[in-house]
């Protein structure tokens, strides 16, 4: 989302692509791409410039209520906390090419520590 040079108003995008509730977003650290994660068990990668959806990340299980979402300072990972039943996963990615693998232990303290869990 950004403002156009000759006026006060910001430009606005609609994000269209989950199938549910959207109920936790974040941007990267560069502001250049945008993660938002639906009940539909969907996270999202958004081009917030254009609004358009870049990439879809789905992780093995089923779909689940998402806590907080962070980037790592380079802007390459995104993890996630995905609540499903009683137990709550950290979820990894490779925000380039969508795929998962297991985060680090400091990443997951990291996130915890700034409020990832609901």
């Amino acid at each position: 989302m950004r403002a156009p040079a000759d006026s006060n108003r910001l430009k606005t995008n609609s994000l269209v692509g989950h199938t549910r509730d959207v109920g936790t977003v974040a941007f990267a650290p560069d502001g250049k791409s945008l993660a938002s994660a639906g009940s539909d068990g969907a996270v999202k990668l958004w081009d917030p410039a254009t609004g358009r959806e870049v990439l879809t990340l789905r992780g093995p299980g089923t779909p689940g209520e998402w806590g907080k979402f962070a980037w790592s300072r380079d802007g390459r990972r995104l993890v996630g906390l995905q609540k499903t039943g009683d137990a709550e996963l950290s979820r990894c990615w490779n925000a380039a090419r969508g795929y998962e693998y297991a985060p680090s232990p400091q990443f997951v303290k990291d996130l915890e520590a700034a409020g990832g869990r609901k």
